[in-house]
């Protein structure tokens, strides 16, 4: 897996939790 690829990993996974986070919030 280079760079880039894990830079979008961890990008949708941020993304993800944030969703996560939200969803259980509000």
């Amino acid at each position: 897996m280079d760079f880039h690829e894990a830079l979008i990993y961890a990008e949708k996974c941020a993304y993800i939790s944030a969703v996560v986070v939200l969803w259980i919030y509000f």
